[in-house]
């Protein structure tokens, strides 16, 4: 934040392999065309205290008139790291490395499948916002048991949704069945702040 204003976007995916992290900084972006773009549910908007997108984000150009592009920005980022981090070295891909990367993003990650996403097959669906950010979960129910279910949504977790997911297959969908796996999978973990109660209540509809 700077001035009371985001500047900065990140996202977090975990599972049991490791985790990834990444990041944005809004240099010199286009308000108008961010605006366009960014189509949040509006009790997102409301719940931050904010009136649109464009009133809660800004450009560091702004606050920083001296520096020309983001290529200036970066080199500045770089050599605050390397001023704080004794160990900081830069390292560089080979060409090897490179053509693997262009390959598995040519194949992969360049595809509309990836990018605009397939819903997943669901005949019950919960969506909800908490205090860490909306949980939305998507179910197959067959003859009251749970036969698949994703989560998605914005929040942050040091677990992995879907180690926890493959847990509720084929469970009961009641409360008691699912608050009784969730105690045992310690649920807060992914969810925090939520009791096995209060994650039980949530995925089979119950409102306090």
């Amino acid at each position: 934040m700077v001035a009371g204003t985001k500047i900065s976007g990140n996202a977090y995916y975990h599972n049991r392999f490791g985790s990834v992290c990444h990041g944005t900084l809004l240099f010199d972006s286009d308000m108008t065309m961010l605006e366009r773009a960014l189509r949040p549910k509006p009790e997102k908007i409301e719940r931050k205290g904010v009136r649109s997108v464009r009133s809660r984000v800004t450009n560091l150009k702004d606050y920083l008139p001296n520096m020309k592009d983001v290529k200036e920005l970066r080199q500045a980022i770089l050599y605050s790291i390397s001023r704080t981090q004794p160990d900081f070295k830069e390292f560089r891909l080979a060409e090897n490395d490179i053509l693997k990367i262009e390959s598995l993003a040519e194949s992969r990650y360049r595809s509309d499948r990836w990018n605009f996403g397939k819903s997943p097959k669901y005949n019950y669906r919960e969506c909800r916002q908490f205090s860490f950010g909306e949980v939305d979960a998507r179910l197959w129910v067959v003859e009251n048991r749970i036969r698949e279910i994703q989560f998605f949504g914005d929040f942050f977790s040091s677990e992995d949704p879907d180690s926890f997911s493959e847990k509720l297959i084929g469970i009961p969908f009641e409360s008691q069945a699912i608050a009784q796996v969730a105690q045992q999978s310690d649920v807060e973990k992914l969810f925090p702040g939520i009791s096995a109660t209060e994650f039980a209540d949530f995925l089979t509809g119950k409102h306090s």
